[in-house]
């Protein structure tokens, strides 16, 4: 980056920009030839900088006390700097020993008559944590969502539910406010779908979440995130086969969806709906309404509309559709609606499209008798519902991979993984999939012997 920065410009990488592009205007100059990198490296020069955004600026958290010594070095070091002679220093010490008090109080001596600066937290849950001993809750709730958010990026689902958790322990030692009520019901949707992920769409803590945010959307004349927490729990309601509940809840959405021609919304809205019909036995319907949801999920990426998460709902519609068709005698129609899913999945290479995409192939493979292949798929589902703690996905895959290896090497193992299976559902009280999972679990015993 020094090579290509002008005299007097800031040039960062795309890691630094993200890093603080809450308080910098940067500008792309494209992409450079860089020595030691195959390929070229995207580039933005800063334009200007917030120093005194609330942000950014200084804000004592605790007295300072002390430290005038290593406060006279970081001095001596910036004058040093500031006449031509670069400098680094590191700054480190145990969590709470004053790192981040130092680094305010060089700043305040600095002044106003400085070169520019750039404040940036690479570990915001390290910021969140100092920020919480020291009692500014307010800021460490914003810290914790931001540390979630970026755990989620990197799909660690289980550090983003922890992260989100302790956000919402420092928000109560707050006083109530406006701003307290939207930093809390970010947190609770956040966390809603964080758990539905690990625990699966029954998760009886993600259902409890619901409520508390429901009330805050009301409170603040949220539409949007009402209608994903609604989406939420519906899912919850029908996987623990209480389809007169989830049904009327996917009504109220598909209302809201409907709402100002929201599209983005309403293939969510008809998927929830078809999903009912299907397990409560109503194939047609299903069918009219995923294909439905499949279309209006098509216009959305034609019009660079669906991006991340959105991209989730492709892989289940292709997915529940399969079944369909399986039912209906068309098999070889059902293998490409999950071949088509998987090719997506990968394609988009989010852990959560990844391990739903495998555990289906798994699924349409073994009712089509193919062992070997069902084995394969569900094996990749394992690995990756094991790497990220999807442990809804993880019972599915070990249900599939136990009756392929009935199949094709009977033994204890096979027992010993439905049977983990098993336990897994009736742990999440899914009495969707859980008569499923006994019907599997009595056909591998038949074949163990």
């Amino acid at each position: 980056m020094l090579r290509i920065a002008e005299p007097g410009s800031v040039v960062v990488d795309e890691r630094v920009r993200r890093l603080v592009s809450a308080a910098i205007a940067p500008h792309p100059t494209g992409p450079h030839g860089l020595k030691g990198f195959a390929a070229p490296v995207p580039a933005w020069v800063v334009r200007s900088v917030e120093t005194e955004s609330p942000e950014t600026s200084p804000r004592p958290v605790t007295p300072w006390v002390g430290r005038a010594s290593e406060l006279g070095l970081l001095l001596d070091r910036w004058e040093q700097a500031v006449d031509g002679e670069g400098q680094a220093v590191l700054l480190c010490g145990e969590p709470g020993i004053g790192k981040s008090r130092l680094v305010q109080a060089l700043r305040t001596e600095i002044g106003t008559h400085r070169p520019r600066v750039l404040r940036t937290v690479a570990e915001p849950e390290l910021l969140a944590h100092h920020q919480s001993e020291a009692g500014d809750f307010e800021a460490a709730a914003d810290s914790w969502a931001q540390s979630g958010r970026l755990a989620l990026q990197r799909s660690a689902h289980r550090e983003a539910v922890a992260f989100w958790e302790r956000g919402l322990r420092d928000l109560q030692r707050t006083r109530p406010s406006t701003r307290r009520d939207e930093r809390e019901l970010g947190l609770l949707v956040a966390l809603a779908r964080g758990l539905m992920a690990l625990d699966g769409y029954a998760s009886e803590r993600a259902r409890e979440a619901c409520p508390r945010g429901e009330q805050l959307c009301d409170t603040l004349g949220n539409e949007q995130l009402e209608f994903t927490l609604l989406r939420y729990r519906t899912s919850c309601q029908y996987m623990r086969a209480e389809f007169d509940v989830a049904c009327g809840l996917a009504r109220r959405c598909l209302a809201m969806a409907s709402e100002g021609a929201r599209d983005t919304r309403r293939h969510r809205a008809e998927l929830a709906l078809g999903q009912i019909q299907l397990f409560s036995g109503h194939y047609e319907d299903a069918k009219r309404r995923f294909q439905l949801a499949l279309a209006l999920c098509a216009e959305l990426r034609s019009t660079g509309k669906i991006a991340g998460p959105w991209q989730d709902a492709e892989v289940s519609i292709r997915g529940l559709l399969a079944l369909i068709e399986w039912f209906a005698g068309r098999a070889d129609t059902a293998l490409s609606l999950v071949e088509e899913g998987l090719e997506l999945a990968e394609r988009d290479g989010r852990a959560l499209s990844r391990v739903e995409a495998w555990t289906r192939l798994a699924s349409i493979t073994s009712l089509r008798e193919d062992a070997s292949r069902t084995f394969k798929a569900a094996s990749q589902a394992v690995s990756l519902a094991e790497q990220f703690g999807f442990e809804q996905w993880l019972a599915n895959a070990l249900g599939y991979r136990g009756w392929a290896r009935s199949v094709l090497e009977p033994g204890p193992r096979c027992l010993e993984e439905v049977e983990h299976a098993r336990q897994n559902w009736v742990g999440q009280d899914n009495r969707v999939a859980l008569p499923w999972m006994l019907g599997l679990n009595a056909e591998v015993q038949l074949n163990v012997g």
